[in-house]
Order: structure tokens, then sequence, then C-alpha cells
């Protein structure tokens, strides 16, 4: 009987340490997620051949029609560059380019709602009509895709810049 006790007592605070690390790792991964601010937070740049593919299929095309319209976009020189530096603070920094004319300029983001892998951000300037809202959709951890929720409906698809491990 006394054995019998011993091991029900045993096993009881066994499933309570079990029990008890179970709920640590769990609050300790909950707490491990990124949240939508650092998840965003780093450098972004314009990947126009998912653009391109992009418009192909909104229009009905394939995979081969999006390859095409990229390559034809290249070959006209149409190089287009655009870089989105979310950093951590707040700040960001949007600079791009188009034949060799480079422009940049600073303004502050923050997120206004966040469900599940998309964000609503506000980007503001300093003029109030340099603020907009932007839909931001993960579509992975390497590539976000941009709407404007208001105005021109025209996505952008961003993929993280390889150089940019930390945000500042």
């Amino acid at each position: 009987m006394f054995l019998i006790r011993a091991f029900l007592i045993k096993e009881q605070i066994m499933q309570r340490r079990w029990t008890a690390v179970a709920l640590g790792l769990a609050l300790w991964a909950a707490g491990c997620g990124a949240s939508p601010e650092a998840r965003l937070a780093g450098k972004w740049k314009l990947d126009l051949a998912s653009a391109a593919a992009d418009a192909a299929k909104q229009k009905g095309g394939d995979d081969a029609m999006a390859a095409g319209m990229a390559n034809m976009l290249g070959a006209m020189g149409m190089k287009l560059e655009i870089e989105f530096d979310f950093r951590r603070d707040g700040t960001a920094v949007i600079s791009g380019g188009m034949f060799g004319q480079n422009k940049s300029g600073t303004a502050r983001w923050k997120v206004l709602k966040s469900e599940g892998d998309t964000l609503t951000i506000e980007l503001s300037g300093d003029k109030p009509q340099e603020t907009a809202k932007l839909s931001v959709k993960f579509l992975d951890n390497d590539r976000i895709q941009v709407n404007p929720t208001e105005g021109s409906k025209t996505p952008m698809v961003l993929t993280r810049a390889k150089d940019a491990k930390a945000a500042k």
C-alpha cells in the first residue's frame, strides 16, 4: 500500500513538472514570435520580376508571359529600383531611381492594424499630403506585397534585401 501511494505521488509530481515545462515552453514560444514591427523592420527592394508576373496573371497570362514581360522591361532599359528601409525606431528611408536618376526621402511609419499575415501601416512624410495608408501582406519571410489602401490599387512585391541582417 505504501509503495502504491508513493508511486502515485511520484507520478503526480512528474505530471505537474511536465505540465509546467509544457506551459513554460508555450509561453516562451508565444513571446518569441516576432511582432509586426519587428517582422517588417529592415530593407526591402522592389521585385520587378514578381511585379511583372502579378501584372501578367491579373491580365489572364501565365508564368511564361510574366517572364517575357520582365525580360522586355529589362531590355528596354526600364530598370526601376525602389528600396524601403523600415527602421525599428519608426523611421523609414525610401530611395529609388530610374535611368540613373536617384532620389531618397525620409518618413515615419507605424502599424495601424495587424491581422494574421497582413498589416495596415501609415507612412507619413513632413507634409499632410505625404501620408499614405498601405496594406502589407507577408507572402513569406522574405517577400511582401504592398497595396495602397486608397487611390491606385497597383500592388508592389518587395523582397528583403540580402545584405540587411538587422534594422537600425
